[in-house]
C-alpha cells in the first residue's frame, strides 16, 4: 500500500491515478492536516511505501520522516520505504540523513517515469 503526502494536488492526483491503474492501493494526504492526524493515518494504514514532497503545508517534512523511523523502530512488521519526490535538491543530504531511502528530483522525472522507478524499487526490495 502506498501513502502519498504532497502539497501539490496535481502531482499527488496524477501519481495516485497512475499507481491505482497499476493495481496498487493508495492513500493520499496533502500534508495540510494537523501533524498528529497525519501520524495517526500512517499508524493506522501502515503503508509499505511512503512518497512525500518536502514542502508540506503545516508539517516539517524532516521531522515527519524522523518520527516515521521512530515509529518503525517501535512497531513489528512496519518498515516502510520512504521516497521523496521534490524539486528541493539542496535538502537531499538532510533528507537521506533522517532515514529517507530514495530522493528523486521533480525536475528530472515525470510521473510515468517515477512509477517505473518505484516498480523497480519494489522489485529489488521484495
Amino acid at each position: 500500500m502506498f501513502f502519498i503526502i504532497h502539497s501539490d494536488i496535481n502531482i499527488s492526483a496524477s501519481l495516485e491515478a497512475k499507481l491505482r491503474l497499476e493495481g496498487f492501493r493508495v492513500v493520499v494526504s496533502n500534508g495540510g492536516e494537523i501533524y498528529e492526524e497525519l501520524m495517526c493515518k500512517i499508524e493506522i494504514n501502515r503503508p509499505d511505501f511512503i512518497i512525500s514532497g518536502l514542502d508540506l503545508i503545516n508539517i516539517d517534512a524532516l521531522q515527519l520522516f524522523r518520527d516515521i523511523r521512530d515509529l518503525e523502530s517501535n512497531e513489528e512488521n512496519f518498515h516502510p520505504l520512504i521516497l521523496v519526490y521534490s524539486n528541493l535538491e539542496k535538502l537531499k543530504d538532510k533528507v537521506i540523513d533522517v532515514g529517507v531511502n530514495f530522493f528523486i528530483s521533480e525536475k528530472d522525472v515525470r510521473i510515468d517515469a517515477l512509477v517505473l522507478k518505484i516498480k523497480k524499487i519494489l522489485e529489488k526490495n521484495k
